[in-house]
């Protein structure tokens, strides 16, 4: 643990995903370039025959490894991840790595409304984030990627949206469900209109 995250060697990543170090280190190696700050060198003591060897190994921060398992569509196991991770005082909320589809979406909204209305990616109401809010139009815009309709994931989609309600007065929440993107965008518009 260090700076308020936990670094993982490969072979940890691949016990915790169940996975072959050669497939952890294909995952890795397209993930690598776009996100350096999230490697670190430690030294790492190994048994070589009778002598203790102290050898530089990469190591992973929790960003990166649930970059990872998005990736990988891991769900489950990121979720069992995060609560150990939480358990022993990592702040799971700064994991701010955001799916490539969310983030296409955010980008979508952002362009086509950009001098309309202003949203803020990932607004932090207690302990949750809002994936897009609008304070101008108290309008907050959830993002559901296709694991989001499993069960346990929609009962807690429901809990934040109730701590949130409690939060915010007046809001209004809009789903919007991955491979509905552009529907998602057009209810987002009439809303606007509809407020103004």
């Amino acid at each position: 643990m260090e700076n308020e995250t936990i670094y993982f060697s490969q072979v940890q990543i691949s016990l915790i995903f169940d996975k072959s170090i050669s497939t952890i280190n294909e995952h890795v190696k397209a993930i690598e370039l776009s996100k350096p700050n999230s490697i670190k060198i430690f030294k790492v003591a190994q048994l070589e025959g009778r002598r203790t060897i102290r050898r530089d190994k990469l190591h992973y921060d929790l960003d990166f490894v649930y970059c990872l398992g998005i990736k990988a569509r891991e769900y489950e196991v990121l979720t069992a991840l995060l609560d150990k991770c939480k358990a022993i005082g990592i702040d799971i909320n700064e994991v701010r790595v955001l799916p490539v589809k969310e983030r296409e979406f955010f980008k979508l909204v952002k362009e086509s409304l950009d001098g309309i209305c202003n949203f803020e990616e990932q607004y932090r109401v207690g302990e949750y984030l809002v994936d897009l809010y609008c304070s101008e139009l108290t309008l907050a815009v959830e993002y559901d990627e296709k694991h989001h309709k499993k069960h346990h994931n929609l009962s807690l989609d429901l809990k934040r949206e109730q701590v949130v309600n409690d939060s915010i007065k007046n809001i209004t929440f809009i789903r919007v469900a991955e491979g509905d993107e552009h529907q998602g965008l057009n209810r987002i518009i009439k809303f606007i209109f509809s407020a103004q």
